[in-house]
C-alpha cells in the first residue's frame, strides 16, 4: 500500500500533498510559454542539479526537441524538470499559456492558467506531461 495515501481514522501530522495532471500525452502539446509572478522566487530542479532564480527571464519557452524538454532562454535540456517556489508565499504563481481546457468536450480550447505550488514537467513517449503538486487545503 502507498504510504503517502491517507489512512481512515488516522490524522496526518503534516498537510497531504495532491498531484493534478495539467498536460497529458494525449493533449499532443509540444511547446508552451511559462511566465512567473516573481522570477526571483522560483528555481528549476532537474534530476541531478538545481538552477537558482532566473531573474532575467520573466517568460520562458518550454519545448520538446528530440525527446528532451528544452528551455532555449536558459540553454536547458533534460527529460524531467520541476519549477519550485524557493520561498513560501501564498501569492507566488506560474502562468502557463497553451493549457487544454475542456478536454474531450465540444468546447475544448487552449487557455492561459495560473498555478500555485510545484510544477513538474516530463516527457512520456515523446510527448509533454505536466503535473501540479500542491497542498490539499
Amino acid at each position: 500500500m502507498d504510504e503517502s495515501m491517507l489512512t481512515p481514522g488516522l490524522i496526518p501530522n503534516k498537510e497531504p500533498m495532491i498531484r493534478v495532471g495539467l498536460i497529458l500525452p494525449e493533449d499532443n502539446i509540444h511547446s508552451i510559454q511559462i511566465s512567473f509572478s516573481d522570477t526571483q522566487c522560483f528555481e528549476i530542479e532537474t534530476i541531478d542539479r538545481s538552477h537558482p532564480s532566473f531573474e532575467n527571464s520573466d517568460q520562458l519557452s518550454l519545448r520538446i526537441v528530440d525527446g528532451n524538454l528544452v528551455i532555449p532562454e536558459l540553454k536547458f535540456k533534460d527529460t524531467v524538470l520541476k519549477i519550485i517556489p524557493s520561498i513560501s508565499q501564498d501569492d507566488l504563481f506560474i502562468t502557463i499559456d497553451g493549457i487544454l481546457a475542456g478536454r474531450g468536450f465540444h468546447w475544448e480550447k487552449k487557455i492561459s492558467a495560473s498555478y500555485w505550488g510545484i510544477l513538474e514537467f516530463c516527457v512520456s513517449n515523446g510527448k509533454m506531461m505536466a503535473v501540479n503538486e500542491l497542498p490539499l487545503e
